[in-house]
């Protein structure tokens, strides 16, 4: 049990001292101003060592800037483009505001005041939840560590995620959206279209990957690019699919391949002018914004051929599970979520399920 005792300082004061053993069995004392002040710190402090969830004080004391230069030393198997969105929240975000403060007075008040300031400086609800997400990793790594006995951002709600409205093309405007790129990469267009491969995965197809005589497509690697540069590695979900090629879009790879000046199974099927990889920023400011441009769809973003992809397959009375399969999700539910409203008559059906149970109590 901790020992509270009172002493008279050579002022004449009186201050109370409290004495408890950590879990190490040391002894750890603390002084205070009145009785009430040393009854509230001795008793919780017992219960702390008592069901474990003691932390040595002088630990929590480490600022989080502090707490971070450590932490980073811990970060593996990243992605560069990862490590650099985590070092932009580090150096725009979380320092600035809660850099200075020991780890022990990180609240959840201080949390929400900093997210509603946030919000305040317009900061869209997605990157507020970034931030909190890795202020939160990092606070976890910290419990883990014993520097604090709980991470504070637990059970803080983060703001919801706006979906952007999904805007697939039509067949026709597919075409027209062809017709108006650049000819260099009209192939890789009509792979995002027909075969629905996030464009990191459109971009690091090598021409073994492409089986024109079984009209096969396999999808085992992404491009992605950050401050190191380009990199090649898995897909989003660490999985390999392969994906049947339509006749349209066979056509358009098999005038690439012919004007291609690829000498191995190992070169990229589709490269900018100077024959490196395509890199999204280039591509969406070359190539992408005057090709919608042209054809009156100025917002469309280039996901949005994957969205495209995915409306074409439920129009032609493909399953969930196949378009899952075609796009590389987890599993079906995830494509539910997404598409569930491109199914023809849902919404009509729910109405008309609605209608049959609500004239069923109605008397005649």
């Amino acid at each position: 049990m901790a020992s509270i005792h009172p002493h008279t300082t050579k002022s004449g004061s009186r201050r109370w001292v409290v004495r408890y053993r950590d879990p190490m069995g040391g002894s750890r004392e603390k002084w205070f101003d009145t009785k009430a002040e040393a009854v509230r710190h001795g008793t919780a402090q017992e219960a702390r060592v008592h069901s474990g969830q003691w932390v040595d004080p002088a630990r929590c004391r480490i600022s989080l800037e502090s707490w971070v230069e450590t932490w980073r030393g811990t970060m593996v198997g990243l992605k560069p483009k990862t490590r650099d969105s985590y070092e932009s929240l580090l150096r725009s975000r979380i320092l600035p505001a809660l850099g200075g403060m020991s780890l022990a007075d990180i609240r959840p008040s201080g949390i929400k005041a900093w997210m509603a300031q946030m919000e305040a400086h317009g900061l869209s609800g997605s990157r507020i939840t970034q931030a909190v997400n890795l202020l939160s990793r990092i606070l976890g790594d910290a419990v883990l560590d014993e520097n604090i006995a709980r991470n504070p951002c637990s059970g803080i709600r983060r703001p919801g995620p706006r979906r952007a409205e999904i805007t697939p093309l039509r067949p026709e405007e597919v075409s027209s959206l062809i017709d108006a790129a650049d000819p260099r990469y009209t192939a890789l267009i009509a792979t995002l279209a027909y075969a629905g491969m996030r464009f990191g995965e459109a971009c690091a197809l090598r021409w073994k990957h492409v089986n024109l005589m079984l009209a096969e497509l396999t999808v085992s690697e992404s491009l992605s690019v950050s401050s190191q540069g380009i990199e090649f590695g898995p897909t989003k979900t660490h999985a390999v699919r392969r994906i049947a090629i339509p006749r349209v879009l066979r056509a358009h790879l098999e005038r690439h391949l012919a004007k291609s000046r690829a000498n191995s199974p190992e070169d990229l099927v589709f490269t900018s002018p100077g024959g490196k990889a395509v890199r999204h920023s280039n591509f969406s400011r070359r190539v992408w914004r005057p090709a919608v441009t042209a054809i009156g769809r100025p917002n469309l973003r280039i996901h949005d051929l994957r969205h495209t992809c995915a409306s074409l397959l439920i129009h032609a009375g493909a399953s969930l599970v196949n378009i899952a399969d075609h796009l590389g999700h987890e599993n079906p539910t995830t494509t539910l979520k997404h598409y569930g409203h491109l199914l023809p008559g849902s919404r009509e059906a729910i109405a008309k399920k609605l209608d049959e149970v609500v004239a069923s109590t109605i008397p005649s």
